[in-house]
């Protein structure tokens, strides 16, 4: 079985790991433990070096973005157009229980409307109006 986890550099003489690896080794599992400790037995001088994860710099990250915020950007993008708001409702319910549910729905929200940003979201926590948005929300499910 090929080991992706655990890379020699014998030029640099480490022992380089992957970060799930290392999380592995950090919770204590015995796999993990036994294999690091065998490929340290027979490079006894290494040193074990963890790889770092690579982050690009631009990237656009929509923390905060859930459910409810999903929705109320809809309500105010379309000015509470129907359709708009039916169509958000069926890809929830096209959705709803598989894997990946919020982030299957994310991804058809920026693609269908990629007017939104991180000022709108920041909007809608200065008027406090999630709260509205949850209660209309549950409103709606119980009806259905």
């Amino acid at each position: 079985m090929k080991n992706t986890n655990i890379k020699l550099d014998h030029k640099g003489e480490a022992i380089r790991i992957t970060k799930v690896f290392e999380k592995r080794l950090n919770r204590g599992e015995g796999n993990a433990l036994q294999e690091l400790s065998a490929i340290k037995s027979v490079f006894p001088t290494y040193r074990v070096v963890a790889d770092k994860t690579n982050v690009k710099a631009g990237k656009r990250t929509h923390k905060g973005l859930t459910i409810d915020r999903m929705d109320f950007c809809i309500r105010r993008i379309t000015n509470n157009n129907q359709a708009a708001i039916l169509a958000f409702a069926e890809i929830k319910d096209n959705f709803r229980g598989t894997q990946a549910y919020s982030s299957k729905v994310r991804s058809w929200f920026l693609a269908n409307y990629d007017e939104y940003n991180e000022y709108l979201l920041k909007e809608i926590e200065w008027q406090g109006e999630t709260a509205e948005v949850t209660s209309q929300e549950q409103e709606q499910d119980e009806a259905a």
